[in-house]
């Protein structure tokens, strides 16, 4: 009789627990949503009576949180788990590394496939530097030095010398683990960039061929354009003659922007070069004055009287600021002024008259072929020389609604300029 009495009660207290259990749950919104307390629940089960259930309830909460906590776990657990199974299954090398002496105390096993050098070889002194390709050796390793001595994260690209002699290239993501303040730990990951290396050089390679072929073709054309525009200078002024004439220059002015552009992409700047803005906006005045006068429009300059100096390459800025002129006065209303400023920013705008540039077009206008108005002719390559010319200076360029209508391109140059760069193929 006493064993059925045990047996009733363990059961009772089961499906009490079970019951209690599920209340939990229903309720477990509003404990975490209201920041109740097992305090309160046992204020208010003592309040109708139920003292046990109090003593019962506080008890079965911690339970309740003690389990979710333990599932948590197990979850994060099988997270880094995966984590850990996706990095060593792909071009992917994860690391650590000592800050002070640099060697390795974890290197992913994928390393081996990747490079071929057994594991151990990873943790022996100075096996990084060493297998760094020797063009990229100082660099890299002074790179890195200077990075982790200012406790900065970095990214790099370098070539290593894999153990049956092949390059391989790598990208390398180091985060500076410190502790009080002091860099510590280096954690990274290698990525393989191979495929994207050789994508890149392919990508090199064809552009190369395109210049080659756009020069060739453009180089081709100046000679007999030339001619042909001679011979019609010889004939009637008729209207048919002058419409020729007109579809000559067009292509005459089509063959040399081409041949503007396949130089710019393998120009490089002498960064003690020098240009005065104030001079390249006269001579630009001085020589586009009669295509002006022609077409019933004017060219002033205003600003700065004196010489405006940046670093940078006379020829191509000049030849930049031409283009911007030469549309200025297409675009402009006939009878008004195309205006060049030169200030101390130091900068050079060109200002036209004109019906203005709608601000989603304004970026679009600087890619190849693309032009404001189709009506008017032109190739659509004078802006993109433009932008071309004043990224190699590293300058900007903006565009802006003028005074009175019109547009307004400024070319900014940076009050303290870097040194001018090679424009990248």
């Amino acid at each position: 009789m006493l064993g059925l009495t045990v047996i009733g009660v363990f059961l009772l207290a089961t499906l009490w627990e079970f019951a209690v259990e599920d209340a939990l749950n229903r309720l477990l919104f509003d404990v975490h949503a209201k920041g109740i307390v097992a305090e309160r629940w046992e204020f208010v089960l003592t309040s109708t009576g139920f003292a046990a259930i109090a003593l019962i309830v506080p008890a079965l909460l911690s339970l309740r949180l003690v389990k979710a906590e333990s599932r948590a776990k197990r979850a994060l657990a099988a997270s880094e788990s995966k984590y850990q199974a996706l990095l060593e299954t792909t071009n992917v090398i994860p690391w650590e590394a000592d800050a002070v002496s640099f060697q390795f105390t974890y290197v992913g096993p994928q390393a081996e496939a990747l490079l071929g050098y057994p594991l151990a070889d990873w943790y022996q002194n100075d096996f990084w530097s060493r297998h760094i390709h020797p063009d990229d050796r100082e660099a890299t390793v002074r790179s890195c030095l200077e990075a982790t001595r200012l406790g900065h994260d970095h990214d790099f690209e370098y070539r290593m010398i894999a153990a049956d002699g092949r390059t391989v290239w790598l990208r390398d993501i180091v985060t500076n683990v410190k502790q009080a303040g002091v860099p510590r730990l280096l954690r990274g990951v290698m990525i393989d960039i191979n495929e994207r290396k050789r994508m890149e050089a392919a990508l090199r390679l064809s552009e190369g061929k395109y210049r080659d072929f756009a020069a060739d073709v453009a180089h081709e054309l100046r000679t007999p354009l030339a001619l042909l525009r001679s011979h019609l200078d010889t004939l009637a002024d008729t209207e048919t003659n002058r419409s020729l004439r007109r579809d000559v220059d067009g292509m005459s002015r089509l063959v040399s922007q081409l041949m503007a552009l396949t130089r710019l992409d393998s120009l490089a700047i002498d960064a003690l070069a020098t240009v005065d803005l104030r001079q390249i906006a006269v001579r630009v005045a001085e020589q586009l004055a009669p295509i002006a006068i022609r077409e019933r429009r004017s060219i002033e300059i205003t600003g700065i009287r004196g010489p405006v100096i940046v670093p940078g390459n006379a020829d191509t800025l000049e030849m930049a600021v031409r283009n911007l002129v030469e549309n200025a006065i297409r675009y402009s209303a006939r009878n008004t002024t195309v205006t060049i400023g030169v200030s101390e920013e130091p900068a050079i705008s060109v200002i036209d008259r004109g019906r203005g540039i709608p601000p989603e077009n304004r970026e679009l206008i600087f890619q190849r072929f693309e032009r404001a108005d189709r009506r008017r002719g032109g190739a659509g390559l004078g802006l993109a020389i433009v932008r071309r010319t004043v990224e190699a200076h590293g300058a900007g360029i903006d565009v802006a609604d003028a005074a009175g209508g019109g547009t307004v391109f400024t070319i900014r140059f940076p009050t303290a300029a870097p040194a001018p760069k090679a424009i990248a193929s």
